[in-house]
């Protein structure tokens, strides 16, 4: 059982199981996630702008002059972190502003088109972009030295093992996706939360979580019969038996509840 979604919306969730083919570039992906959020992106206008800023760059090309063409240009982290736009491509393109991610997108883009070996950094304070050898803060446009990021990550208690590791188209996209899932938590609009996490599970490597998160959104939204539906999915890929045992019993008390439906 499903809830019913528009033809735009169901077009979109079929493209989006492209995602897990990993040869889909950055920009093709990043173009998916701009149209959840503006469905009338102009998806030919964005390949275009891309295309002009990679030939803005000239030859010679280098992480510093890739990060100082775009500063003069006008790129630059967003001071209105908390919204929407800043996870669509046409919108940070136009406005020359965004967040570490959607910047880094548009700094990988360039690098797609150049044929420059760079890839995404699912660093845990921000997402960073490695340009060859030369990290890069796509936030602040700027270089980075990996001394001081291992510095911060030692402050902070965290392993350095895992903390360079390179994205994948995949993983930019469910990061995106994560950020819209929470801005719409944030706005307590669980409607739009599930919306999002259907497209999250068609991405995300932990279908879990995510089931969890909508059960939490149905039960807000009054429909019990579907967190049921999401309680079982969950038990299915329950990482362990104590905790699928522990959704069991929260499923039981589901099932002595009535299902209103808005």
């Amino acid at each position: 059982m499903h809830y019913s979604v528009g033809m735009e919306q169901t077009q979109l969730l079929s493209e989006f199981k492209s995602v897990l083919n990993e040869e889909l570039t950055i920009l093709e992906g990043a173009l998916l996630v701009a149209r959840l959020v503006q469905p009338d992106t102009n998806t030919d206008w964005c390949r275009e702008r891309i295309a002009h800023l990679a030939q803005m760059m000239g030859t010679d090309v280098s992480a510093l002059r890739i990060v100082r063409k775009l500063r003069d240009a006008g790129f630059n982290g967003s001071e209105e972190y908390y919204k929407s736009e800043n996870s669509a491509l046409e919108h940070v393109l136009r406005h020359r502003e965004g967040i570490p991610i959607s910047l880094a997108v548009v700094i990988l883009a360039i690098c797609e088109e150049l044929n420059i070996k760079a890839h995404g950094v699912n660093f845990p304070s921000h997402f960073l972009v490695s340009v060859g050898s030369q990290l890069v803060d796509p936030f602040r446009m700027e270089l980075v030295d990996e001394v001081n990021c291992l510095e911060w990550l030692k402050e902070n208690g965290i392993s350095s093992s895992q903390a360079f590791r390179p994205a994948s188209t995949r993983d930019i996209v469910t990061r995106m996706l994560n950020n819209l899932g929470m801005l719409a938590t944030a706005n307590e609009d669980n409607a739009r939360a599930l919306e999002i996490s259907d497209f999250k599970l068609l991405v995300t490597p932990d279908p879990f979580s995510v089931h969890l998160e909508r059960v939490d959104y149905w039960l807000q939204l009054g429909v019990t019969s579907m967190a049921k539906h999401d309680m079982e999915q969950a038990i299915a890929v329950a990482p362990d038996e104590n905790t699928r045992a522990k959704l069991k019993q929260g499923l039981d008390s589901l099932s002595a509840q009535g299902s209103q439906l808005h």
